[in-house]
């Protein structure tokens, strides 16, 4: 019962569990561009910029005008500072002893004022692969925010408000893209969502079939997949305690130490199958099973953990995180299994035996299914 209630009270958390995308954390393990990146955010000072590409004939009335219309639209959302386009910049032209800041892109252009633009832009160091490409079809729009992102429902709001204004434009046909920090951020997170949401069940599915082919019993096989189960519910508890984060990287531990502990239960459980008789209680199987392998998997485990607190001989923080971590995991995993684990197979099988025994009136304790 009590492993039951931590195991729910595991799935509870699994909300407060964050998988770090951040751009500084997948830097973390190359010292030279987190620097740089580092750089860049103190440049900026807080602010975001979002880059947009707009595949167009920029240099025609109607593409200007789109460009025009899609900077002036993302004066919409909420914390914008700049939008810097064609339409919305100036150059200094020379007016007497000073200068003075004129449109770079007057209001309704000529087409002889375009092919003049297009001459001075695609010449100019300053404004050619800057904004706009060297074949005049792709304009380049920065707009900049001041907005507090730390949270990731600031992230996915200000993603979400942003595709919103592009919308209309998107269904004109127009292919315009935004690129931008907590946009890629996002994207890495929903990406590995929706992996998990795929990859997940065809996992748990395979796990029960070989579980099934392994011990020849529906029983054995429910048991350790809802021991399993446990295990998987408890990590974030186990993760909360270290004071660690997932990141994009040390999710790959899941499947390594779902693995490592589904080996240890197959071991584990092989022992008790291959002595449950009818006349030998389920408990004491499981207590010779436990004499059996608990020092062969403990000595496993140790070595497992052993060689993945080897990583943290690495100059890399996302390496050495990845190994702390596993070898908690792998002894967690351990402990779990030949401590309480061993009471909650007891206590599941009994029930599982109880509700056959009423289902059918002559059938042997836990016969092969």
């Amino acid at each position: 019962v009590s492993l039951v209630a931590l195991g729910l009270f595991g799935l509870s958390q699994l909300g407060s569990v964050r998988i770090g995308s951040e751009v500084g954390s997948i830097l973390s393990g190359d010292n030279r561009n987190q620097a740089s990146y580092g750089k860049v955010m103190r440049i900026l000072n807080q602010d975001v910029v979002i880059v947009l590409t707009v595949e167009t004939d920029v240099f025609s009335e109607e593409g200007m005008a789109l460009v025009g219309e899609i900077s002036q639209a993302l004066y919409q959302q909420d914390g914008i500072v700049d939008v810097k386009s064609f339409t919305h910049s100036v150059k200094p032209v020379r007016q007497g002893f000073r200068f003075q800041m004129d449109p770079l892109v007057g209001p309704d252009p000529s087409a002889e004022d375009l092919a003049a633009l297009k001459a001075f832009s695609l010449s100019n160091p300053l404004i050619k692969n800057v904004m706009v490409a060297e074949d005049g079809r792709n304009a380049v729009i920065l707009s900049t925010y001041r907005v507090n992102l730390r949270s990731l429902k600031a992230k996915e709001h200000f993603e979400q408000t942003l595709m919103d204004i592009l919308r209309p434009f998107q269904q004109r046909g127009v292919d315009v893209s935004p690129i931008g920090l907590p946009l890629i951020e996002n994207e890495i997170r929903s990406t590995l969502r929706n992996d998990l949401k795929l990859l997940a069940p065809g996992a748990l599915l395979l796990a029960c079939l070989i579980l099934v082919i392994s011990f020849r019993s529906w029983t054995l096989a429910f048991s350790a997949l809802a021991l399993h189960g446990v295990l998987l519910a408890t990590l974030p508890l186990l993760l909360k305690w270290v004071n660690h984060d997932l990141t994009v990287f040390s999710i790959l531990l899941l499947p390594l130490i779902s693995a490592t502990h589904l080996a240890m239960l197959t071991h584990w459980l092989t022992a008790v199958r291959r002595e449950m008789t009818s006349q030998v209680p389920i408990r004491v199987l499981l207590a010779e099973a436990t004499r059996e392998t608990r020092r062969p998997a403990l000595f496993a485990s140790l070595t497992t953990a052993v060689g993945l607190l080897g990583l943290g001989l690495s100059d890399s923080s996302l390496v050495q995180n990845f190994g702390f971590l596993g070898a908690c995991a792998v002894a967690f995993a351990w402990c779990l299994t030949y401590g309480p684990g061993r009471y909650f197979i007891d206590a599941i099988l009994s029930v599982l035996d109880r509700l056959r025994l009423k289902a059918t009136t002559v059938a042997p304790r836990l016969e092969m299914d």
